[in-house]
């Protein structure tokens, strides 16, 4: 609170409308800010360069040091804010306290570069190879799986990612469609607390569910540890007597670290593995994503993607890690396919809400994050790229479906995905016939418009190289549709109706910017 400079003025600079001109001011008392050390200018290096040119165009001074402290030139906690979306996006492992911990210039050089170092040699040190050897080390010694292609007694089905948003659906699905015992390894004090959690998150999403405690059996314990963190007595009996392997446990985040998405996307995928090869072989069905199309090259008019699609070339310093995370993880399960580990791979694209709810739980995903940002300053980027879709519980009905033996062939990829994907204008068009008020402009207009919008750093980082890149692909479903046709149903499609719960939840949002932004032309004229 005390001021690091003082000066006596005989008026306040004012705009044009009266209003105080802290750029005037800011630039006044820069010049004035008392520094007893040398004038010290950034290092050339790119982490230096890049940090001095972001506090630069943050803070509207043109010359800094080395010693300059972030908020003594004219950061506030707001454009540390922006700070934090600018430094995520471009790729640095940061968050708010980093940059509240470290004002001065040099300190956050010192802790963006620790930061770097610490996440390069966490990625250097990735084996999968060793980690794969590591968690078979039982599969020569353990039963073969004999499939079964006719309707077979209820199994035991090992469940991760029960707690999450499509994990709940699946789990209501596999109980609505068979007679299946679940065991859900969730992270929870007890038991207890397990269903607690399971019955909170059912009523949260709007989902009549009753918890059948006979069919669903709560093991507390951790995805990420060794043999789940859970009692080797308990591990055994599960390695003997689970009959297949649901795996649907994702940390999904869109700016995270790879040493913050490792430890449960992949290491878990490695403990899913050691229990599906230990004492006799067990089926797995584990959840993956489009994303790992990312890398493929993206032109227009370009075949859909096939399902059989596994050979991708390797990420080593990925843009994307939740996308890269997912990708090792298949590496794994391909390399559990030799081994004669029955995997099927389901990937998916943006899961939505509930098509068969009037007013459906509308989770922030990727797509509602995006429509939020557009949203923001009612506009959305002219571009053809595409966007796959699809309802949650029509994807949970298909994995409860694919998952059964009599059904599918264990060793498959499905793309669970909508029959089409279709482009962000065409999307945008339906949502603007439903009642929104959408406004198209060029991606680079678009993106200067959002200014320091909630979603820029995620579009920044998501849409670096530009709306041409970045955006999902056309994907065949031979796999999908032969397994539906056999039981009589055929693919999702999406149709403009499909987009009327998310206009309806956010329409109170909508009129309040349209009023904001009638105001703001109101007081421009």
């Amino acid at each position: 609170m005390i001021p690091s400079t003082c000066k006596v003025m005989e008026a306040i600079p004012l705009t044009a409308n009266n209003k105080v001109d802290r750029k005037t001011l800011k630039k006044m008392f820069a010049s004035q800010i008392i520094d007893n050390t040398a004038f010290e200018p950034p290092k050339d290096n790119w982490i230096e360069q890049k940090l001095a040119e972001i506090w630069c165009e943050l803070t509207d001074i043109e010359r800094l040091s080395r010693n300059d402290d972030f908020f003594m030139i004219g950061g506030s906690s707001l454009s540390a804010v922006s700070l934090l979306n600018r430094l995520t996006e471009e790729r640095f492992a940061v968050n708010i306290d980093l940059i509240f911990n470290n004002p001065m210039f040099k300190d956050m050089v010192e802790a963006l570069q620790k930061g770097e170092d610490e996440e390069e040699r966490f990625r250097q040190a990735i084996d999968t190879d060793a980690l794969f050897k590591q968690v078979t080390r039982h599969r020569d010694h353990a039963t073969p799986y004999l499939p079964q292609h006719t309707e077979s007694a209820p199994a035991k089905v090992f469940m991760t990612g029960a707690t999450g948003y499509l994990g709940i659906y699946i789990l209501k699905s596999v109980l609505e469609q068979t007679n299946d015992t679940l065991y859900c390894l969730i992270r929870c004090r007890d038991e207890e607390n397990g269903y607690f959690r399971l019955q909170q998150l059912a009523d949260e999403k709007g989902l009549s569910l009753q918890l059948d405690r006979t069919r669903i059996k709560i093991i507390p314990g951790d995805l990420t540890a060794d043999q789940f963190g859970i009692a080797p007595k308990r591990y055994q009996w599960l390695t003997q007597n689970i009959d297949k392997v649901l795996h649907i446990a994702a940390l999904i985040s869109l700016i995270a670290p790879l040493s913050s998405l490792y430890p449960i996307n992949v290491k878990g995928s490695a403990n899913v593995i050691e229990l599906a090869s230990t004492h006799k072989i067990k089926p797995i069905h584990y959840m993956s994503t489009i994303g790992v199309h990312y890398r493929l090259p993206y032109h227009k008019d370009e075949p859909p993607v096939p399902e059989d699609t596994n050979s991708f070339e390797p990420w080593h310093k990925p843009e994307l890690t939740y996308e890269h995370t997912k990708y090792m993880a298949e590496q794994l399960f391909y390399m559990a396919r030799q081994r004669q580990i029955p995997v099927n791979i389901f990937r998916s694209g943006a899961i939505t809400w509930d098509n068969t709810q009037v007013a459906p739980f509308i989770n922030d995903d990727a797509f509602v994050k995006f429509f939020r940002t557009c949203l923001s300053i009612n506009a959305y980027p002219d571009s053809q790229i595409l966007i796959s879709t699809t309802p949650v519980n029509v994807v949970a009905r298909y994995i409860a479906q694919l998952s059964k033996p009599e059904i599918t062939s264990e060793g498959k990829n499905y793309h669970v995905v909508s029959r089409y994907s279709h482009t962000g204008d065409q999307i945008y068009q339906w949502l603007n016939s439903l009642g929104s008020q959408f406004e198209k402009l060029g991606f680079k207009q678009w993106n200067q418009k959002l200014a320091d919008s909630f979603g820029r750093g995620f579009i920044n980082r998501y849409f670096k190289h530009g709306m041409d890149q970045g955006g999902h692909h056309q994907y065949r479903i031979d796999n999908l549709e032969a397994a539906l046709a056999a039981i009589g149903e055929v693919p999702f499609e999406v149709t403009p109706d499909y987009f009327t719960p998310i206009v309806d939840h956010f329409s109170k949002a909508i009129r309040q910017a349209a009023k904001q932004s009638t105001a703001t032309s109101k007081t421009e004229v």
